[in-house]
Parts: structure tokens; sequence; C-alpha cells
């Protein structure tokens, strides 16, 4: 996969198959555009694309109390290739690019002599202000002759699958349906910045989470991967928003191991 930072990259591409999107958390709603946007691009013998930000939305649009992302862009990334996509395209949502008009966002993505569809989900916004919605891009659609393919809800229950339901299931502490939605359990990438000793081997390692939303506050059964050879365990954790404290009595985890990544498996 072929990443760029350069929305003109595009034009140098023949026909593409680009799918829309934030993509936070890459839930198996956005699996579901995902695999479609693929889908069709193999039918039609197109390149597959995926459009998305570097920072989430919320870091310019309201700076004072941005969202708690739920994926970071490298796990994205590696997401996007895992499923086969041929680019990833990441743009800086800045001020110049909030400020964009519908029309001149979709502009950007179409090259004369070559053809585009587009895939989002069913409630994407864009443009200024959020202006433009799925009746926006139909419209654009016969204008500016391009295909756009959308994304129905997907349902969990009664409940349409989304971000936000994850982010809250997050904050109640209930793991089993965040990864339900998500489509795996949840976890991230801890950086050990401390430890203490309380005997000869007994032990707490402190560590803070990448820049991602922590689960409710409280006491978890934790698996760690803690070594380039993949090897993991069970340990207990108290867990207080990003700072992750593993209690580590056996002192199984090697000392000169300073990232790990953690897997939550269930509230204590």
């Amino acid at each position: 996969m072929k990443v760029w930072d350069d929305v003109s990259i595009l034009k140098e591409q023949k026909n593409l198959c680009i799918a829309l999107g934030t993509f936070d958390g890459v839930h198996v709603a956005h699996r579901a555009l995902l695999e479609s946007c693929l889908n069709e691009a193999e039918k039609r013998g197109f390149e597959s694309v995926v459009y998305t930000f570097m920072n989430h939305p919320s870091t310019t649009l309201n700076p004072d109390d941005p969202e708690e992302v739920l994926t970071t862009l490298k796990e994205k990334t590696a997401i996007f290739e895992d499923m086969g996509f041929d680019h990833l395209v990441t743009i800086y949502f800045d001020e110049e690019f909030a400020a964009l008009t519908p029309k001149a966002f979709v502009e950007q993505l179409l090259y004369e002599g070559s053809e585009r569809i587009l895939c989002c989900g069913f409630d994407y916004r864009f443009g200024a202000e959020g202006a433009g919605d799925v009746e926006t891009l139909k419209a654009l659609s016969e204008e500016l002759h391009f295909t756009l393919l959308v994304q129905e809800a997907v349902m969990d229950g009664e409940e349409i699958v989304s971000s936000t339901a994850i982010r809250e299931a997050l904050r109640k502490g209930n793991l089993e349906k965040a990864a339900q939605l998500l489509g795996w359990p949840y976890g991230g990438t801890v950086k050990d910045f401390g430890r203490e000793h309380s005997g000869p081997t007994a032990r707490s390692i402190y560590g803070l989470m990448e820049n991602k939303i922590g689960p409710r506050a409280g006491d978890y059964r934790i698996r760690v991967t803690y070594d380039v050879e993949g090897t993991t365990d069970v340990f207990e954790a108290g867990v207080y928003g990003r700072n992750v404290t593993i209690m580590d009595p056996d002192g199984k985890i090697p000392y000169e191991n300073k990232i790990y990544y953690v897997v939550f498996e269930e509230l204590l």
C-alpha cells in the first residue's frame, strides 16, 4: 500500500474507488464500507483508496475539548494495508481544509478523463461546517459525473454501530460491548515511564497509554504483549484515564522493555 499526504497525487492515478471517512476505530460498520469499496474496485478493475485524516477533525473544530480517539493513525494504516488497499491518502484537518465548500472538497478527488467511485457511510458529513451530506453527494455526482456508493447503517440490536457508541461503552467499562462493535478487543500501546519495587521481585509498572481513550477508571485484567517475539501474559492493572499501572509481582516483563501492547480483557 502506498501512503500519501497530498491529495493531488490522485490526479496521477487513472480510475479509483475511494473510501471517505475519519474511520476512528475502524469498527464493523467502517469495515462494511471499506469491504464494499474493495469489492467494487476489484469488480471494475480500479485501484482502491482510503481518504482520511492525520488528526481527528475535532482537534481543529473543537480544540479546547477534542474527541478522544479509538485508533491512532498508525493503527488505522496497518488495518487498511492488511485489508488490501492500494493507496492511503492522509490529510491534515486544519482550518483551511475545514473551510472548503462541499463542492470544492469533492472536486479535489476528481480528474478529467478518469473515473471515480466515491464510497461513504449513510451519515457522512463534509465541507465547511459539515454542510455536505449524502444528498449533497448525490446531487454532485450528477453534476460532476462520478459514481456514489453509500453504506447503510450497520445495527447492533436496535443501536447503530458508531464510534460514539464504542466510546460510551468504554467509558462505562463495558468491554464486551466495545469489542463487539469494534470487531476485536480494545487495547493500545503503553509506554513504561517508571517502576516501583516492593520486595525482591514484586513491583508495579507505571505506563501511559498512547493518545487515545482509556476505559472507565478501575481495576482490570489485561493481556500484555511485551517483546518483539510477541510474548504475552495476563496481569492485573489499575487504569485511570490513560494511566495504566501494571502489577507484575513475578517480574515477568523484562526491565529493558519499555513499550507494550495492552488488551483490556475484563473489568474486575
